[in-house]
């Protein structure tokens, strides 16, 4: 990570203290549902969840949303007052590590405020909406299916056709 007044330091991984540590693994789509759902109960001044809906095979479309210690109060004077940042993973079904690293920015964000200068002046200042996977069904379906080893999908959507 780079430091304005150091430069360059390593980071150590923040996930200490949470229901798992995000990097040891690859994780299916209801523990990362799961983790969220932990994580927002662990912090829940500082983060709320927001389903957009549902996907094709009904999983919930989630938005984490994150800032600092009792601004989200009041939403309003949040989507006034400060700066939003989505970040977005899963797009695709075959990317298994972009959930993770949105997993990841949520753990170094919320275990950083008030121990890093960097996080805490980023959720002082902004509103992260992250959402880790927008694709959940096609994401479990390859992480099932890749680790039986079938060559990829051939599902279709039958409402275009």
């Amino acid at each position: 990570m780079f430091s304005e007044k150091g430069g360059w330091r390593t980071v150590t991984p923040a996930t200490r203290g949470f229901p798992w540590d995000i990097a040891s693994r690859w994780r299916g789509r209801d523990n990362i549902l799961r983790f969220i759902r932990a994580t927002q109960k662990k912090f829940p001044d500082m983060v709320t969840l927001e389903d957009t809906g549902k996907s094709y095979e009904g999983s919930p479309l989630r938005i984490v949303r994150v800032s600092s210690p009792g601004s989200m109060a009041d939403e309003e004077a949040a989507r006034r007052d400060k700066l939003h940042l989505m970040v977005l993973g899963g797009m695709h079904a075959r990317e298994w590590i972009s959930p993770m690293s949105v997993l990841s920015l949520l753990a170094e964000a919320l275990k950083g405020y008030g121990r890093d200068a960097v996080f805490t002046r980023l959720l002082d200042n902004c509103v992260l909406h992250l959402m880790p996977l927008m694709n959940p069904d096609g994401y479990q379906f390859t992480f099932a299916k890749t680790m039986a080893g079938d060559e990829g999908t051939k599902r279709f959507n039958p409402r275009l056709f």
